[in-house]
């Protein structure tokens, strides 16, 4: 039985994969949707086998011209249009402190607490209530968009399957993961296995 892929939210099948591999995000084109759960359906009624066969093909050619334009305009701009992964060289704490500070990666106000993202040598050791050690920074170097539904459970899920402990920042454009330094190498396994790239 043949099946594609249709939007959970407005159940258009004109539907596009952004990134492959075992994440397998997708984007609906109708409505912008984008996630890694879009369900199925089964080819019936009219539509025979062969006709959504040649229909299929000429969106699979659609997609390569759209996907190598996209490479060149990639390649242009120097920007990798892949799963990529940036590994910061830097050791990072995670800090609960009396004051915001500019230079850390992130500073997280809740209201309650300040928590403060920032590489070990910026730390100011006068703001700090309390601080954790001894973290690695992954960057996923791609544009994910704010509607992504379902990209940060399965790397989450995967990572905790191996027992490593992460801590979570989502940006505009993109999430980062922090994990412990003794558990580096072994996160970065187990990403690749989901088909991300380690870039410099």
């Amino acid at each position: 039985m043949i099946t594609r892929k249709i939007c959970p939210r407005c159940g258009s099948d004109d539907v596009q994969m952004i990134a492959g591999g075992t994440i397998g995000m997708w984007m609906c084109k109708k409505c912008g949707f984008s996630g890694s759960i879009f369900p199925e359906k089964p080819i019936v009624g009219s539509e025979s086998e062969d006709n959504f066969m040649e229909k299929r093909t000429g969106e699979m050619a659609e997609e390569e011209i759209e996907k190598k334009g996209s490479e060149m305009i990639g390649k242009k701009r120097g920007e990798e249009m892949t799963n990529n992964i940036r590994i910061w060289k830097e050791d990072f704490a995670i800090i609960k402190s009396k004051n915001h500070n500019i230079n850390s990666f992130a500073n997280i106000h809740d209201g309650k607490e300040i928590t403060l993202v920032i590489e070990k040598s910026k730390i100011n050791k006068k703001e700090i209530i309390e601080v954790n050690n001894d973290w690695k920074l992954i960057t996923f170097n791609m544009i994910l968009p704010l509607e992504l539904v379902g990209f940060i459970s399965k790397i989450s899920k995967a990572l905790a399957d191996e027992g490593i402990s992460i801590f979570v920042i989502s940006g505009y454009s993109t999430d980062h993961v922090l994990v412990k330094k003794h558990d580096l190498n072994k996160a970065i396994k187990c990403l690749e296995k989901l088909e991300f790239k380690v870039i410099k």
